[in-house]
C-alpha cells in the first residue's frame, strides 16, 4: 500500500461503495507512508474532490442509517485524514 504506483489504487477505493474494503484501508492508516500519500493528494486535489462526492453519495444512498454522522463513514473518514495530512 506504500509503493508510489499503488497509492492511486488505494485512494480510489475510498470513493467506492464496498465499505468493508474501506474499513480495511482506514484500519491501515498507521501503516501508510504519510509523505507519499501527502504528495499524491497535493498533486491530485481534483481527484480527491471527486472521490469525496462519490463517497458522500454512497453514504447518502446506502450507509446513512448505519453511519448517521457522515464523518464516521469509512470512505469519508479516510479521505478526511488524507486532506488533514496534506494541509
Amino acid at each position: 500500500m506504500n509503493e508510489p504506483w499503488s497509492i492511486p489504487f488505494v485512494v480510489l477505493l475510498a470513493g467506492e461503495y464496498v465499505v468493508e474494503i474501506v474499513d480495511d484501508i482506514l484500519a491501515s492508516l498507521p501503516l501508510l507512508n504519510v509523505e507519499a500519500y501527502i504528495e499524491f493528494v497535493r498533486e491530485n486535489r481534483g481527484v480527491l474532490r471527486l472521490l469525496r462526492s462519490k463517497a458522500t453519495s454512497y453514504w447518502d444512498c446506502y450507509y446513512r442509517v448505519s453511519h448517521p454522522n457522515r464523518s464516521t463513514y469509512p470512505g469519508l473518514a479516510f479521505l478526511h485524514q488524507l486532506e488533514v495530512w496534506a494541509s
